[in-house]
């Protein structure tokens, strides 16, 4: 599955780097377009770990565990971030879009997101740099 993810990351770059997502160009609002190739990569790399996780994540919804819930979240990033870094990405564009989706979220749908199901920006910010650096220490020590 991260094979074929990192296929589809490489894929996400758009003819115009603010391009919306393929298929979707007249769908999303505009303070979803991504700034760059990369940022746009980072959160196609983070839905592709929603697809790994998916029975996971419908299960978890069911059971409204919110506590596994914010860790498939985290999960998702973590796969987002192997997948860039294994690509030569810069895994950092992730939490720009991660932060764009959350602002939008915010302003779109108070009442239709359950912000209990997901981690809070700091949690996830710390998260992102301590997986990358763990990831980046594990490449290092694999050479």
């Amino acid at each position: 599955m991260i094979v074929a993810g990192a296929a589809l990351v490489r894929a996400a770059t758009p003819a115009r780097p603010t391009g919306d997502l393929p298929g979707l160009s007249g769908g999303l609002d505009r303070r979803l377009r991504a700034r760059d190739a990369e940022e746009l990569q980072a959160i196609v790399a983070h839905e592709i770990g929603h697809e790994c996780v998916s029975s996971d994540y419908e299960r978890a919804s069911e059971l409204e565990d919110h506590r596994r819930l914010k860790n498939l979240e985290l999960l998702c990033d973590a796969i987002a971030i192997v997948t860039l870094q294994r690509l030569g990405k810069n895994p950092q564009r992730l939490m720009a879009g991660v932060e764009k989706m959350d602002r939008y979220n915010q302003r779109l749908s108070r009442s239709t997101v359950n912000r209990t199901n997901y981690p809070t920006l700091s949690e996830r910010r710390a998260f992102a740099h301590d997986s990358a650096t763990r990831c980046s220490y594990y490449r290092l020590s694999e050479r």
